[in-house]
Order: structure tokens, then C-alpha cells, then sequence
């Protein structure tokens, strides 16, 4: 009966898939050691971060696999992907047309990553998409632009404070 509760809870609410379900009552004192036995393990898989370069790496294999939908004769690219934050983990995907990345292929891409990559049991995956506007052609143009930025607010200090 339990097996088949959490089957249905699962097929109802699917983005529970990745969270662990344990019964219990917390007024008849039933499973709570159960629980407080999961709750490190979700704060741990909370904390895991995939670098830039293996998470590309990955991606650029994904996209291999499933190339992203074509609407009108343009191609959804993914250019470049980053872990922003953790607690939740929480990725951003540059693409050049946001509006082109369906629902179904975001979560084709959050998929792989849970099984391939890591799994982030008991925890949330947001994943935003956002335009390439950094840097269109490549993330030396970001890298390039970062750079750029950080002497250009440098020189600006450096003139506000007389030593430039």
C-alpha cells in the first residue's frame, strides 16, 4: 500500500521525484528517526557544485545526444552553462533564444544532469535560461568584458580617490 501511495503521489506531483518519501507521524512518534536520519544527506547533496568546465563539457554531450528544438528555421543554442548558487543549486543555461527552450527540453537537460552528473536528492534544481547577451560568440568575450569591467570601475576608484 505504501509502495503504491508513493507511486501515485509521484505520478501526481512529479517534481517530488527527487525528494526522498518516508511515512511517518510525528504525533504517534512513527519514523522520525528515519527522517532526521535523511535530513543531513539533503543538506549535503544541497552543498555539491559542479565547475563550469565539467558542466559544459557535460552539456555540449547532451546537446549531442538531443539537439535543442528548431522553431522557423532557428536553433536553440546553448553556449555556455554555469552553477550560479547552491542551497539550492541553482544553474543559469545562455542560450541565444530563451523564448525557443521548451518546458519539456529543460527538464530533458535537469535529467541528464540528475543522472549523469549528480543526483541533488531532496533538493529543488532551478535552472533560468538567459540570452546571450555578454557574449555572443563566445565565454572569451564574457571572460574578456568581466575583465574590461573590473578595470574600467578600478580606474574610476583609483581617479575618486587621487591615486590614478
Amino acid at each position: 500500500a505504501r509502495k503504491e501511495l508513493e507511486k501515485e503521489a509521484y505520478a501526481q506531483l512529479p517534481f517530488l521525484e527527487h525528494f526522498p518519501f518516508i511515512f511517518g507521524s510525528a504525533k504517534e512518534k512513527i519514523n522520525l528517526g528515519k527522517l532526521f536520519d535523511v535530513i543531513p544527506t539533503v543538506i549535503q547533496n544541497s552543498k555539491t557544485r559542479i565547475s563550469t568546465s565539467k558542466l559544459n563539457q557535460f552539456v555540449q554531450q547532451v546537446i549531442k545526444a538531443s539537439p535543442p528544438p528548431t522553431r522557423n528555421g532557428k536553433t536553440l543554442k546553448l553556449t555556455y552553462a554555469t552553477q550560479v548558487e547552491e542551497s539550492p543549486p541553482t544553474f543559469v543555461l545562455f542560450v541565444n533564444h530563451p523564448k525557443m527552450a521548451t518546458a519539456d527540453y529543460i527538464r530533458y537537460v535537469e535529467r541528464r544532469i540528475r543522472e549523469q552528473l549528480y543526483s541533488f536528492s531532496g533538493n529543488d534544481f532551478p535552472a533560468r535560461l538567459t540570452e546571450n547577451q555578454l557574449f555572443p560568440d563566445s565565454a572569451l568575450g564574457l571572460i574578456i568584458k568581466l575583465i574590461g569591467g573590473y578595470l574600467g570601475r578600478f580606474r574610476q576608484y583609483s581617479q575618486y580617490r587621487g591615486t590614478g
